[in-house]
């Protein structure tokens, strides 16, 4: 997302199966049928923080038209209160819990999309 010709927000986003997404625990996918995207590294410009910039790129994902795909996942820190309102705000729902290659825990989310 540009500002004026300005970086000030990116988001990844992978069509790949997520290794750390095949066991999930207190919970389970929404989607667990179908392939998935899945939402990686979302950043904003510290000057553009709290403007919702990162609710307007991971609402992004909503307009995928990629074959096959009919949910989006993502995960974060259970300690990162203004993403996980971020996610909810953008239609997510909380699945459970997945671990990380380095071994900790995320909370993880899905929307199913058309």
């Amino acid at each position: 997302m540009t500002d004026n010709g300005k970086v000030i927000g990116t988001v990844a986003i992978s069509f790949r199966e997520e290794e750390n997404y095949k066991l999930i625990k207190e919970g389970r996918w929404l989607n667990e049928d179908h392939d998935y995207a899945v939402v990686h590294r979302v950043a904003v410009d510290d000057s553009y923080r709290g403007q919702g910039i990162a609710g307007k790129l991971i609402g992004q994902v909503k307009l995928l038209k990629h074959d096959g795909i009919k949910s989006v996942r993502i995960d974060t820190h259970k300690n990162n209160l203004p993403m996980q309102r971020t996610i909810y705000k953008c239609g997510f729902e909380l699945c459970g819990i997945t671990t990380i290659s380095d071994g900790s825990d995320r909370l993880s989310f899905e929307m199913m999309i058309n």
